[in-house]
């Protein structure tokens, strides 16, 4: 065995209380950091300069004093004086680590002041839990909101808690929203890096005079995104956290074929073990997860955690596992009178769903996963606190902070399935984000004193890989840079920029800080790179390179792009100058060795820059000219704060979409693009990413369109249930096959069967729905797609049908808003729409 290793996980004894201890230590004092914030988030239009003061709270304390961490402390301190002093707070600790302190502090601020508190949540369910815990349901002041309204009134409630997507819908249907509330708080707001980073925009856009309090538990780079809020409303930004986890969490492997555990290691080597995904996972079989269970439950690790990525592998799991009892008589006897109170509110057709995750609740063993229903999925954390649920099978669903207290969380894999623009099923490596996550249900406040993350190994090089993937870095949040068409229409509507200045975030140990700039003269002018670069006097062939980079947007692509083999850039004399991307570099880094010589050096990823800029203007793939060879002995000094060039697509993209839009919604004119009255209706369909193409395709259609084939047309255009063998685009196919299937509908009016159109399971099941069809009959007898899935997709097309019937109200398309009218009573039925919260039990 490895020295330093242990066969076995220490024992855990549950009867410790959950408090913290010096090990658990927290920061106190604060580290101020001047900066001088020059550019503004996109979206914005006006520029502000100024020098701005991000304090930074770091607390080294391990004094637990009236029940408050001493970042919760200091956290009470700001909310309260925030009406006095304004201020943004970026609360930044680990999971588990007591940040929703900050929401039940602001509700109590709010609630004495009565001014209004948005409280934002990625997703329905967290904001269900933050609801009920602030005392949601008991105090009429506070309201939930998940739906797709966008009314700014709430009758007299001083809180709202809601998702990123209603909260932005608010703020564009009033703009000024936003200006009177006392803060706005946005949970998990590591989210903006993703595709719900627009929604999050448009909140942020509002804020420009209101207070900002961000919480995230996985933002490596605080700073950078301090000096990023302080630049939205130019307020000083507080950054505040706990350091480590108050319930520490021990990672660990184990090994399938010799059942024992192995202890990782801590410590962080300049370049991590290489990864090698197939190792990781090792349970493959019943014996093997039954021995594993076995093995945990002998180490006193229960409740355990288990995370697999494919929903079909976690209910082949639950099943498994179910052949063993976890429960005495009075646990399962609790278990049932939870059944028997979530059941009161399925209907009655629906319950036969319900009967296998019952049985195996009786056991012990629980499931939460996409494919299941809502009220199950919170029945399940409601029986893992009342600790009636000892093993539950999860895929990420839970990584975005639902609360479901476990003591160990076993990856059983690290392989996540993705498609890729073109349709086809990819396998990611689980980014290190997610995994933070994850191991971050381990060990929760209140329930326990320690918590367990294990690494399913199988073989000898099992143990390398695991470590890898532990000590992989969590990469910087960076704000989502993709568009939609959705996002131009709305930012042309308030006359905002898309390309404007903006700072990007690099890896922190890069200390990189470019800003990009374009010229808001005219507003869909290309972007150009601000690279701050100190060159030298010999070197103006470099300088002008600079300048093509400007006029090439594209240049510097390749780098983010890079192959994985080595590629021939020039040749010079005996000297072969190679790119090829770093293999323990932060992402999107690259780098170019010389070849070929006694003594290889690498070249800045800058340099490389320069020169791929000058051999694209040349046209030329071999030799580059005297340019490159003087630009390769140049003497270029960068600045400290600069260390790549990436060009900002944002303008590029804009220009581009709004070429696209048809001509009845955007309206180029010398100033700009300018919307139409169709084009201002377009603006509210959220839903759909392409919505003026959708409009327009249903617009032109000539035929009297059924309710039935409206709601299979408003399935398609969503793009959900395409298999394998789609290779297009995703948006282009779908919006493509619903202008085909309309077409046929013209040419065939006496087609009555919506559902020989396409093959598309979740359209097929609209239709059924549709039809009055049952979800058992849908799902298990005819076998289409999964319970839960089908239930989000109905929802999902009854918003689209309730965004398409006010788009045709504004325009005064009367004949499709009635037939929509009947799309929304047809779909709105049953378990799909069932009241959330059935799940819980007071």
């Amino acid at each position: 065995m490895t020295p330093g290793h242990n066969d076995t996980l220490p024992s855990v004894d549950s009867d410790t209380p959950a408090c913290p201890t010096a090990e658990c230590a927290h920061s106190m004092g604060i580290d101020y950091v001047r900066c001088k914030v020059e550019s503004i988030m996109q979206f914005k239009s006006k520029k502000y300069s100024k020098t701005i003061c991000v304090h930074t709270l770091t607390d080294e304390s391990a004094d637990y004093v009236e029940g408050l961490y001493p970042f919760q402390s200091h956290l009470r301190v700001l909310l309260s004086n925030i009406t006095d002093s304004p201020c943004n707070v970026l609360v930044a600790s680990p999971t588990g680590s007591g940040k929703t302190f900050a929401i039940e502090e602001a509700t109590r601020k709010a609630l004495c002041t009565g001014q209004h508190l948005f409280v934002t949540q990625p997703l329905i369910a967290l904001a269900e839990q933050v609801f009920a815990r602030i005392g949601g349901g008991r105090n009429n002041k506070i309201c939930l909101r998940t739906g797709p309204s966008c009314s700014v009134s709430s009758d007299d409630a001083c809180v709202t808690v809601c998702t990123y997507e209603v909260l932005s819908r608010m703020c564009l249907k009033c703009p000024q929203a936003l200006d009177t509330a006392l803060m706005v708080i946005i949970d998990e707001i590591h989210y903006i890096a993703s595709d719900r980073g627009p929604a999050i925009l448009e909140i942020l856009h509002a804020c420009s005079r209101v207070p900002i309090v961000a919480l995230s538990g996985t933002l490596p780079n605080q700073k950078q995104f301090a000096e990023f809020l302080a630049s939205i409303n130019c307020l000083p930004t507080f950054v505040t956290g706990a350091r480590r986890r108050p319930i520490p969490v021990s990672y660990h492997t184990y090994d399938s074929k010799s059942c024992t555990c192995h202890v990782l290691k801590t410590t962080w080597p300049a370049a991590p073990p290489s990864i090698e995904s197939e190792v990781l996972g090792g349970i493959n079989n019943k014996q093997d997860l039954l021995a594993c269970i076995c093995c945990l439950q002998k180490w006193d690790s229960l409740p355990l955690l288990v995370v697999l990525f494919s929903c079909r592998k976690l209910e082949q799991f639950a099943e498994w596992a179910s052949c063993q009892d976890h429960l005495n008589s009075n646990e399962k006897g609790r278990v049932t009178v939870l059944f028997r109170s979530m059941m009161r509110n399925v209907p009655e057709e629906d319950a036969v769903l319900f009967q296998a995750l019952h049985a195996r609740a009786l056991r012990g063993i629980g499931s939460h996963h996409s494919h299941l229903p809502v009220p199950y999925l919170e029945l399940v954390c409601r029986l893992a606190e009342e600790r009636l649920v000892k093993i539950v099978f999860s895929s990420s669903t839970l990584s975005a902070g639902i609360n479901l207290p476990v003591r160990t969380v076993l990856i059983c894999g690290a392989r996540m399935p993705q498609r890729d623009s073109t349709g086809k099923m990819t396998f990611d490596l689980l980014s290190p984000l997610l995994f933070t996550q994850l191991a971050g249900r381990a060990g929760r406040p209140g329930f326990e004193s320690r918590g367990f993350c294990i690494i399913a190994t199988t073989g000898k090089r099992g143990y390398a890989s695991a470590q890898g993937l532990f000590m992989r870095r969590l990469q910087p949040v960076i704000p989502y840079d993709g568009l939609t068409e959705g996002d131009v229409l709305r930012a042309c509507r308030h006359g905002r920029k898309i390309g404007v200045e903006r700072t990007v975030f690099a890896h922190p140990e890069a200390k990189t800080n470019i800003t990009y700039a374009n010229e808001l003269t005219h507003r869909l002018h290309r972007v150009r790179a601000t690279c701050g670069y100190a060159i030298s006097a010999r070197a103006k062939a470099a300088a002008d390179a600079i300048l093509i980079i400007e006029q090439n947007p594209n240049a510097v692509t390749y780098a983010r792009k890079a192959h994985d083999c080595v590629l021939c850039m020039w040749k010079s004399k005996h000297k072969i100058y190679c790119v090829a991307p770093r293999e323990a570099a932060p992402s999107g880094a690259t780098e170019i060795t010389m070849v070929g010589s006694r003594q290889g050096r690498r070249i800045p990823l800058h340099i490389f820059a320069v020169v791929q800029a000058t051999r694209l203007a040349m046209d030329t793939v071999a030799a580059a000219g005297e340019e490159a060879l003087a630009l390769a002995s140049a003497e270029i000094y960068v600045q400290q704060n600069c260390h790549s060039c990436f060009l900002s697509p944002l303008a590029l993209e804009e220009n581009a979409i709004v070429a696209a839009m048809p001509a009845a919604y955007v309206s180029r004119e010398a100033e700009g693009a300018v919307l139409t009255p169709l084009g201002q209706a377009a603006c509210n369909i959220r839903t759909s990413t392409s919505p003026c193409i959708l409009m327009d395709i249903l617009l032109s259609t000539e035929s009297d369109l059924s309710s039935e084939t409206l709601a299979g047309i408003l399935s398609l255009a969503l793009g959900e249930g395409r298999t394998d063998a789609d290779n297009k685009d995703a948006g282009d196919s779908d919006l493509l096959e619903v202008a085909t299937v309309l077409q046929i509908i013209k040419d065939n009016p006496r087609l009555n069967d919506f559902s020989c159109l396409t093959q598309r399971s979740l359209t097929q099941g609209v239709i059924l729905w549709v039809r009055g069809e049952s979800l058992e009959s849908i799902c298990m007898r005819q076998s289409l797609c999964s319970v839960g899935t089908l239930c989000r997709h109905l929802v999902r097309v009854h918003d689209l049908a309730e965004e398409t019937s006010q788009f045709c109200l504004e325009i005064s398309v009367v004949q499709l808003a009635l037939v929509c009218r009947q799309v929304l009573e047809q779909l709105c039925r049953g378990l799909p729409f069932l009241k959330r919260g059935s799940g819980r039990v007071s």
